[in-house]
């Protein structure tokens, strides 16, 4: 939906082949319960449903405002998404006995731990932290430049870069931090902009 920028009411209907791929990924799923990851089974459904609302959609006109406002909402969720995961360990909810995959242990809501570097690390809705730096940088960048309304450094966009940082800190990812950086120097560019925004903040 946010890739598209479509209306729900505007989901076309299903194909054969579609509903044979849903079935036959069902299917596999229940034969291999016991040893399938059911994250793994849910992302592929959802990877498939976006590749047939991308396919379905990819030449109908996108409304710039409601696109915007779905990166929007998509954001302040993985924000949300990764304060519960902090609150989860904050209050000794975190477990580390299960979820063990490659010396790292996981846990719901985005939730990990290290113990080589005896460190906690979240990466909310994605995978693991440095794709969900990826995303949320992704989204943000994508947000600030299709939204019709305010400049890239207008006051009201401030809580939006703050809740950037925020993320961006609590991932502990690089590949995030490199990022980030790089998002830094293509929107101070142009020193115009840069100074009202390390002035007024």
């Amino acid at each position: 939906l946010i890739i598209v920028g479509i209306n729900v009411r505007n989901i076309p209907s299903m194909s054969g082949g579609l509903f044979f791929f849903f079935f036959f990924l069902t299917v596999s799923y229940l034969f291999n319960i016991t040893s399938a990851k059911t994250s793994s089974f849910l992302y592929s459904l959802f990877f498939l449903f976006c590749f047939w609302l991308i396919y379905s959609n990819f030449k109908k006109g996108v409304n710039q405002e409601y696109y915007a406002n779905l990166l929007r909402i998509t954001l302040i969720i993985y924000l949300l998404v990764l304060i519960v995961g902090q609150l989860y360990v904050t209050f000794g909810f975190f477990t580390y006995n299960v979820g063990v995959n490659a010396g790292v242990i996981h846990n719901p809501f985005g939730t990990l731990y290290e113990p080589g570097r005896s460190a906690y690390r979240f990466y909310s809705l994605s995978t693991e932290p440095s794709s969900a730096a990826f995303v949320v940088l992704v989204l943000f960048y994508s947000y600030i430049k299709n939204n019709p309304q305010r400049e890239s450094f207008d006051r009201k966009n401030i809580p939006f870069w703050i809740m950037l940082l925020y993320m961006i800190y609590f991932f502990k990812s690089g590949y995030g931090v490199i990022l980030f950086f790089l998002l830094l120097i293509v929107f101070f560019r142009n020193k115009e902009n840069f100074i009202p925004f390390m002035i007024l903040g």
